[in-house]
């Protein structure tokens, strides 16, 4: 009850104050003069058509339009005595200006109309910061399927690490809102695709009114409803189409003995199948009640089988018995021999918008996001017993309110309600208790570089993140310069985490169970932080000077404790975790010097309070004797990075222009470790503290060329440097447990993401809606590894580097219009080269290929139906393999 009322006096507060939320529209402006004497026309109508949206321009000729949704629209510009003028494919992008001055032409000729198709100018002169956008229609010409892969394009972006940045740094919004889940710092709920207006990727530093991120932000802006009847549905079939070959094990007659097994090879056009890979989704959108409710829908179910694969020899049941003498083997391999796919996943969503028109153009959208995925992954040991592995679940709800309330023509109000809700579960079978579980022991048959012959994974795992966020915005245009933006938002978080393994052994008479909850390997809790932020921001946009001005405020209330004594972690006093608070600056500048060059440059002190499972891991300071345990602290800091950015843009013609960019970042605070001695056990442990650091500094150099009626291209390069103390959190504990214990970094190393050099490219070939080919390159340096090899020491860690990788995806579409419908036939193909890219390497040789371990083994020492190249060979070392799909959607 406390925590309804705590919410109902935030939102009344809220709604009082008019707080701030992220950019969700852009807007248009310019000034309207006579072609003749380049006077202004005071009083010009401008409208964009088929919407609500327009401005008069001012006795000075200057106007602008505020709160545009993203997407392409056509602009009339209509003046008494004027040709009207009409501009079609004009685009506005989020949190942009787009530039529009026209010049009419008198007339005395009532009703003469001329049409211009706009083009995007080559320079953005509003850009204070790196920043890309890609609308929902571009998606569609690039063979990618998802808003990640779009992520993943950008210049910068390395494997989910925003230059350089570790991951969990990077903020997720759809329509405005943070949708990151507080525990692991992912994404707690995703849009698909087919329901994307346009995605905005900032790389750089960025406003004040973005928070609770370190590195970048992505910002996906949802497709409105149209005001008629459309719609579409699409499917694909693939798999995966490759001549690579997967060494197998094969049983022979009723496999008892060992010379009864043998290795075989496969390929993946083998084990290939049309349903390995497949998809459906579609849209329908429309009007609901005349104009005054709209609505928009989509939803889209995948499946993958993934391409790494294992051989059902054994039933996690089996029990076998492996003397020394292998003419006494007794091998049960009850298993059918099929082929089991071991990184599947699959993935349903679905999402529903409705915008309501109040009275005069106050607006009211109520949005709901559905999201279930299930799915495997790869564990090596298992390739032979693939039953006994559990299974990832997880279910994602989100429902969004938002209203729009306008002020007048230079200001808006938008107020917003959410509730996100995101459940895992982990498990071979869902009940404890559940029969089929098998002794610990049964995954210890056999020795030596042996493949797992029985047993199951005894993990059972469950986590509810529910956020519940409050939130409203004033967006307003004070003059022709300025436009203010200010902001609350509140955040309440609820959090229930239940994790233990299962006991079966003699003392439970042989049944499976969960562990005694006073178990270290049992944990539960339930935890309800809370977030509050503030900022304002003032955007400043002069012909010859644009600059960003904004700052920031963040509290939280970490609703934990920790132990005074540190030495006496389970006796001692446990004192409340402090509040936490802090302020950030941010700051951009644009400087045009001409019409055909842009110099930037922009500045940020970021600040991101840790994932909970830092904070709450072990909150009640289990330590058993004789270990060495692992907690949390619920008195940790906020991280930090301060931002520097420095940018050039360049129009080099009509449709070429290039964009110099160089960055530098400094990392403190960073989650580390330390390690306590329990007196007077002197058994030890290690407790998360902000301990580690870091520094990046890169640039970039990108071309892009557009404006051609059949081409348009993208290429970016990009040189980085990232370097800290330790690329995991987790750095010193696995140091301090190897025997004997390892010494603990103290100097700048490359961190594990560190890429030196990265290429993009990006390319499209297309003839209006006809036909469409699309060309994705990249092409990345090796990441660092550290040489395991005994008798080398080297002289400090990450000095080696892994294989450089490359990959081309290609997209092929053609379409065929009939009346009312439009049928696209369309094909992707991933990895067109099958180019076998090392993700991972043995340490002690630095290839995918083979371990020197290897060798100190024949296939006599092995106690178990495989062979010692079986064992080594990894086929998670190498990328997936070629995947070609091929489908069809229809358009109405």
């Amino acid at each position: 009850m406390m925590r309804s009322n705590r919410f109902l006096f935030i939102g009344f507060f809220l709604f009082l104050s008019a707080a701030a939320y992220a950019g969700t529209t852009g807007k248009i402006s310019g000034r309207i003069t006579s072609k003749d004497n380049g006077d202004p026309i005071p009083g010009t109508n401008i409208l964009l058509e088929g919407t609500s949206l327009g401005a008069l321009a001012a006795l000075d000729g200057y106007y602008h339009i505020i709160n545009i949704p993203p997407g392409k629209y056509v602009v009339i510009v209509r003046a008494m005595g004027y040709s009207m003028m009409r501009f079609e494919n004009v685009r506005v992008s989020v949190d942009a200006t787009t530039s529009l001055s026209v010049s009419l032409t008198p007339t005395v000729i009532e009703g003469e109309e001329v049409t211009v198709v706009a083009s995007k100018p080559m320079v953005q002169k509003d850009l204070t910061s790196t920043s890309a956008r890609v609308a929902g229609d571009q998606m569609k010409m690039l063979p990618v399927e998802n808003v990640n892969q779009v992520v993943e394009l950008q210049a910068g972006v390395v494997n989910g690490h925003f230059r350089g940045g570790r991951l969990g740094e990077v903020a997720f919004l759809i329509d405005g809102l943070a949708v990151n889940d507080a525990y692991t710092g992912g994404q707690m709920i995703a849009l698909q695709a087919n329901s994307v207006a346009e995605v905005e990727v900032i790389s750089g530093t960025f406003n004040a009114e973005y928070g609770q991120a370190m590195s970048g932000v992505v910002n996906v802006v949802s497709k409105d409803p149209e005001g008629h009847f459309s719609g579409q549905i699409s499917g694909y079939t693939g798999a995966y189409v490759s001549g690579r070959t997967l060494p197998f094990v094969a049983k022979h007659g009723a496999g008892l003995k060992r010379d009864e097994y043998s290795q075989e090879m496969r390929s993946y056009l083998d084990l290939a199948a049309p349903s390995d890979v497949y998809d459906l989704e579609g849209t329908l959108s429309g009007p609901l009640w005349k104009d005054r409710l709209n609505f928009f829908s989509s939803f889209r179910y995948n499946h993958d089988s993934g391409y790494l694969w294992g051989r059902r020899i054994f039933n996690p049941s089996d029990s076998s018995y492996l003397p020394s003498l292998r003419e006494n083997w007794r091998v049960q391999a009850t298993g059918d021999g099929a082929f089991v796919p071991m990184n599947w996943g699959s993935n349903l969503t679905a999402h529903a918008k409705w915008i309501a028109k109040l009275w005069g153009a106050h607006k009211l959208t109520y949005e709901y996001i559905h999201e279930d995925g299930e799915g495997q992954s790869y564990n090596h040991k298992y390739k032979y017993n693939p039953d006994g592995r559990p299974t990832n679940y997880s279910t994602s709800h989100s429902h969004m309110l938002h209203m729009d309330y306008i002020i007048n023509k230079n200001g808006f109000i938008n107020l917003k309600a959410a509730r996100l809700e995101k459940s895992y579960e982990s498990y071979l079978y869902s009940s404890p208790y559940d029969l089929r579980y098998m002794p610990i022991s049964r995954l210890s048959i056999g020795s030596g570089p042996a493949f797992y012959m029985a047993g199951t994974d005894m993990n059972h795992a469950f986590r509810t993140t529910t956020t519940g966020i409050v939130k409203a915005d004033l967006t307003y245009q004070v003059d022709r310069y300025n436009q203010i933006k200010g902001g609350l938002e509140a955040r309440s978080h609820d959090l229930h985490v239940l994790d233990y393994t299962i006991r079966l052994d003699r003392q439970t008479d042989w049944k499976p169970q969960p562990v005694e909850k006073d178990n270290a390997a049992y944990n539960e809790f339930t935890k309800t932080p809370m977030e509050v932020s503030v900022y304002v921001q003032d955007r400043i946009e002069w012909s010859y000077f644009i600059m960003n001005l904004g700052l920031r405020y963040d509290w939280f209330k970490p609703e934990g404790v920790y132990p005074l004594d540190l030495m006496k972690p389970v006796t001692s006093e446990k004192v409340p975790a402090k509040n936490k608070s802090q302020w950030s600056p941010r700051f951009g500048i644009a400087l045009p010097v001409s019409e055909q060059s842009v110099l930037h440059l922009s500045y940020g002190l970021f600040f991101q309070i840790p994932s909970f499972a830092y904070l709450y891991l072990n909150p009640l300071f289990k330590i058993p004797v004789g270990s060495f345990s692992t907690i949390g602290n619920t008195d940790l800091q906020p991280q930090k990075t301060a931002t520097y950015e420095l940018g050039l843009q360049q129009a080099i013609g009509p449709n070429l222009g290039v964009t110099l960019t160089g960055y530098y970042k400094d990392i403190r605070n960073l989650l580390g470790m330390e390690v306590y001695t329990i007196l007077p056990s002197f058994d030890k442990y290690a407790r998360y503290v902000n301990r580690d650091y870091g520094q990046v500094f890169g640039f970039t150099v990108a071309l892009e060329q557009r404006g051609s009626s059949y081409l348009s291209t993208t290429l970016d390069y990009t040189y980085q440097l990232a370097e800290g103390n330790s690329s995991d959190p987790n750095d010193v504990y696995i140091k301090s447990t190897t025997t004997p214990p390892t010494e603990i970094t103290k100097q700048l190393i490359f961190l594990d993401w560190d890429r030196t050099h990265s290429l993009n490219l990006t390319a499209t070939v297309h003839n209006k809606d006809i036909w469409n080919i699309g060309l994705i390159g990249k092409l990345g340096s090796g990441f660092p590894y550290t040489p395991d090899l005994e008798g080398y020491y080297p002289s400090r860690e990450n000095d080696e580097r892994r294989p450089p990788t490359y990959s081309f995806d290609l997209n092929l579409a053609y379409t065929l219009k009939l009346s009312r419908f439009k049928t696209t036939l369309f094909s992707n193909i991933y990895n067109i080269f099958d180019i076998r890219n090392a993700v991972d390497v043995s340490l002690d040789t630095g290839s995918p290929e083979y371990s020197i371990d290897e060798h100190f083994y024949t296939d006599d020492m092995v106690r178990c139906v495989n062979t010692v190249r079986d064992y080594y060979f990894r086929p998670h070392y190498f990328s997936a393999p070629r995947r070609l799909v091929a489908g069809a959607k229809l358009e109405f």
